[in-house]
């Protein structure tokens, strides 16, 4: 073997080395890139009790991180076509459900469009799986809907919930707020009195977060505006544009919030009314299917079991 052969040998094993050591490098920074993406920090960790759901969260992460970027260049381009891509559509819906449910474990918009990516891909799987062994091809398109349907299911959970406890805590608020005004305190002092009473509660983190606002300075309106948008229901709505049209006009505070209060109340009654009369419709459907059935067959049973015994049609 000549020295140039020697050479070429040593050139191939060097370059091998080094394509070695490059994928084992590459291998490394993404395992390291992806640890650091899907490590959730203490505090969030501790927030999210279930597991599932916090598997799924730090899962989601490195796919959130790539929408993001699909995101920008589709902000890009709306801000040079004027063309809105569907992309960026759901991204604003996303961060809009989200607010309304109180940013649930603080889940970011791309999180959670990296969920729904993530449960629909499951599902596809084990819709696979399942048609892989009992052979229908039906239950790839219901894996994939049901991994579709999951974390939207979910989050729409999370804003009924949010908003219900908002409406069912905000009469009892207004009426304390109302007191406190009456009694000699003007509306920031109030709200801050209210606030420290129901720390911890939704409406509670909703006007934390108007009174800071207004410490830091922003107008009232604005903040009361931020307070409807965010809630993103027609009672806080209503009272958001009860206060500021009263802090426009220059009116005393303290009968429109009485005024406000009772209206609430009486929405609720009415909402409740409203929920009673549903309730003989909405039981009419597992009456039907599976009471009467029930009750027909212990009933006529018998009768009819006599009656073929009696004609022969039983031995």
């Amino acid at each position: 073997m000549d020295l140039s052969d020697q050479m070429f040998i040593m050139l191939i094993m060097v370059a091998a080395s080094g394509s070695v050591f490059l994928l084992v490098w590459s291998l490394y920074r993404i395992q390291s890139d992806l640890a650091e993406a899907t490590r959730l920090d203490e505090q969030r960790q501790a927030e999210i009790g279930s597991p599932l759901l916090r598997i799924l969260i730090a899962a989601s992460r490195p796919l959130g991180t790539l929408l993001r970027y699909f995101t920008l260049r589709a902000e890009v381009r709306h801000e040079q076509t004027g063309h809105r891509p569907h992309l960026l559509t759901l991204r604003r819906h996303a961060e809009r459900n989200l607010i309304a449910a109180g940013s649930p474990h603080a889940i970011t918009p791309d999180e959670y469009l990296g969920m729904v990516l993530l449960c629909t891909l499951l599902g596809l799987a084990v819709g696979v799986g399942a048609t892989l062994l009992a052979g229908w091809t039906v239950l790839i398109v219901a894996g994939l809907i049901v991994g579709l349907l999951w974390p939207i299911m979910w989050l729409r959970s999370q804003v009924r919930q949010r908003k219900t406890e908002l409406f069912r805590a905000l009469p009892f608020a207004l009426d304390l707020l109302t007191l406190s005004v009456e009694a000699g305190l003007d509306f920031t002092s109030a709200l801050a009195r209210i606030t420290t009473k129901i720390k911890g509660t939704p409406l509670g983190e909703e006007f934390a977060e108007v009174l800071r606002q207004i410490q830091m300075g922003q107008p009232r309106a604005e903040a009361l505006r931020g307070l409807a948008h965010r809630a993103d229901l027609e009672e806080m709505s209503n009272f958001a544009g009860a206060m500021i049209q009263a802090d426009e006009l220059g009116a005393s505070i303290g009968p429109v919030l009485r005024i406000q209060a009772q209206e609430m109340r009486v929405r609720r009654e009415q909402l409740a009314e409203k929920k009673a009369m549903e309730a003989p419709v909405k039981i009419l459907l597992p009456l039907i299917l599976f009471i009467f059935p029930t009750v027909f067959l212990t009933i006529l049973g018998p009768v009819a079991l006599d009656a073929m015994i009696k004609y022969g049609i039983l031995q």
